[in-house]
């Protein structure tokens, strides 16, 4: 027990809430290069194999991230220097993995295609160019 003289000199200290998306700094993605793509297995009840990948971000943080569901059955062609976005969300059954792949830089990971042409709102997020007016001529 700390007497009240102890108390005066140091003051306790609050414990600091811990949050696993602490590397995204309060931003919904961000954005990195994939430096090894592993497999990795689940804890104790569950057993399988679970597609993850070691991430340096633009902020110089490294982070574990999972490969989405779709793509672990689709086979996903995820090289070292890939250009990747991540976003929130831990894998339940893996430890230590907080984060999860949105897209690579070719478009969202489960597509084949570079995304789709015909979206036109969450574009970001997709991996698809900003559309641009079709070339007309004025005629006079």
């Amino acid at each position: 027990m700390v007497t009240i003289n102890q108390l005066f000199l140091r003051k306790r200290l609050k414990k600091k809430k811990w949050s696993s998306s602490v590397k995204l700094e309060k931003s919904p993605f961000k954005q990195g290069l994939v430096s090894v793509v592993f497999v990795g297995s689940p804890k104790k009840p569950n057993s399988g194999k679970r597609k993850l990948a070691k991430i340096s971000l633009n902020t110089g943080r490294r982070a574990v991230v999972t490969i989405p569901d779709g793509a672990q059955h689709g086979g996903v062609s995820l090289q070292k220097y890939d250009r990747v976005l991540i976003r929130g969300g831990r894998c339940q059954d893996v430890p230590g993995v907080h984060y999860k792949i949105l897209r690579t830089s070719s478009g969202r990971v489960n597509d084949t295609l570079g995304g789709s042409f015909s979206r036109k709102q969450k574009r970001s997020k997709f991996g698809v160019f900003k559309p641009t007016k079709p070339f007309q001529l004025k005629r006079t």
